[in-house]
């Protein structure tokens, strides 16, 4: 049984923003050992006025993203597949640190731009893309160590074999994990 929302698209843009092969479009998943994780659902990728908004708003309107996400969130609950989110966040003080300001060009418009301040509006949870009260938000990660968080933890906890990741920098994520 495949997640709703996981039918294979091409590379043209039609369709959502998932990324199966046309010939792996039959791919299911085991949902009693299956996660969906959630990347940085939050309003400085997703929002209007969010600070990353001008670098991904043609992303996020061309591939309907929030809607994507959502669908998946949506489907995953549907057929009893936890919900995990990985929130990214930053304090005043990872502002002050010079070392991250070089950890790669992102992080420099990011920090710029005051992205990700833990306790703001941009922060936060996108307002359709909310965990539930019996969801778990891992803790925060920063720039791309979302495997370096409790997320290890959480998955071994819950038996998962199978972990689906969503969202805006899972590219970029998916590099920093084992």
């Amino acid at each position: 049984m495949g997640l709703p929302g996981t039918a294979a698209f091409g590379r043209d843009g039609e369709g959502g923003a998932t990324y199966l092969a046309r010939r792996e479009a039959d791919v299911t998943f085991p949902p009693d050992r299956t996660t969906l994780l959630v990347i940085d659902p939050v309003n400085d990728f997703l929002s209007e006025g969010g600070a990353g908004w001008e670098m991904t708003k043609n992303t996020v309107k061309l591939h309907d993203v929030v809607g994507n996400l959502k669908r998946a969130i949506e489907g995953a609950r549907e057929l009893g597949i936890p919900v995990l989110f990985g929130p990214m966040a930053y304090t005043e003080e990872d502002y002050a640190d010079k070392a991250l300001h070089r950890r790669s060009g992102i992080n420099r418009i990011m920090f710029e731009n005051k992205m990700f301040l833990a306790g703001s509006w941009g922060a936060d949870f996108h307002p359709d893309l909310r965990p539930r009260d019996d969801e778990t938000v891992l803790l925060p990660h920063k720039g791309i160590d979302v495997f370096e968080t409790d997320l290890r933890d959480r998955l071994q906890r819950l038996g998962t074999t199978h972990l689906v990741i969503a969202g805006m920098g899972v590219v970029n994520l998916s590099y920093g994990g084992e």
